[in-house]
């Protein structure tokens, strides 16, 4: 996938088929080492002596949550998000491993060497970096998308393996339209709440096939939602569960890592995001996108 791309979720989004089927093959992942390029920055051009002018950003019309599921090299992550891009950015949020940001209002810079994009859209740059890595270090994710103005999104960085070096991990970036874009996340039926398996925080691990219950009790695709950004829906009933994620073919007799507690209200979709350094240690976070 190219740097700039536009913005067709239905892709973009690598989930879990029925019995912990494979992800899409749209992801975007980004191998990092320390050192590994140099990022520009605002100093003099080499090529010109000119000195560049400082980025300025403004607020767009559009929100942003944030997830960060990014297994480093099988280490807890520490990321700083972004607006922007290599020689331009302004941070966002700083999350820890597993955690999740609130909505933020984006910004994009108010100068930009690319097209302008189209009436409607905005081009909507987001990167994320390690905390204290130095100038010269590959962010993480870059990502650099047109998305419509008036969008609310969730952007979460996970994990893939890094075929140059062996047990190091890139990061692979993965995105949905929540409202305002062409391929929502499907809303329940009536007096329902729909779960989406996200596998992004896994996909280090090698043939790692999941799906996730409560003990004893795999959940099933039990609707056809139309598909949305985020595949079809695991729909449950309003209500406390327990959610575990388990091997695929397992019977979901006892989850391989910490079970997390879902509070489901009707008329909610939440986010079920996997992760975990190794197979034996996975577990979840839950986005309420209806917050």
């Amino acid at each position: 996938m190219a740097n700039r791309t536009v913005a067709s979720l239905a892709a973009s989004l690598v989930l879990l088929t029925a019995c912990g089927g494979g992800g899409g093959d749209d992801a975007k992942s980004t191998t990092t080492r320390a050192g590994a390029g140099d990022t520009p920055t605002t100093e003099a051009s080499p090529t010109t002596g000119f000195e560049m002018p400082e980025a300025e950003f403004e607020g767009a019309d559009a929100r942003v949550r944030f997830v960060n599921v990014f297994s480093d090299a099988g280490k807890d992550s520490e990321i700083v998000f972004s607006w922007g891009n290599f020689g331009a950015r302004e941070e966002a949020v700083t999350l820890g491993y597993g955690e999740v940001s609130e909505l933020l209002d984006a910004k994009v810079t108010t100068d930009t060497f690319t097209d302008d994009p189209a009436p409607g859209e905005l081009d909507l740059g987001v990167l994320g970096t390690r905390v204290g890595a130095p100038d010269d270090e590959q962010p993480v994710m870059t990502d650099d998308e047109i998305v419509p103005e008036g969008s609310e999104l969730v952007w979460i960085l996970g994990s893939d393996e890094d075929p140059m070096t062996e047990g190091a991990t890139s990061g692979m970036s993965m995105w949905a339209f929540v409202d305002g874009g062409e391929n929502d996340v499907p809303t329940p039926a009536a007096g329902k709440a729909n779960l989406f398996l996200v596998n992004t925080g896994l996909g280090q691990l090698a043939d790692d096939f999941v799906t996730m219950g409560s003990p004893g009790a795999c959940l099933s695709f039990t609707n056809d939602s139309g598909g949305g950004n985020v595949g079809n829906a695991f729909e449950v009933d309003p209500g406390s569960m327990q959610i575990g994620i388990y091997d695929a073919n397992g019977g979901c007799s006892e989850p391989t890592g910490p079970a997390v507690e879902l509070n489901a209200e009707a008329g909610h979709r939440y986010l079920v995001i996997a992760y975990g350094h190794t197979k034996q240690t996975r577990t979840a976070v839950i986005v309420d996108l209806d917050e």
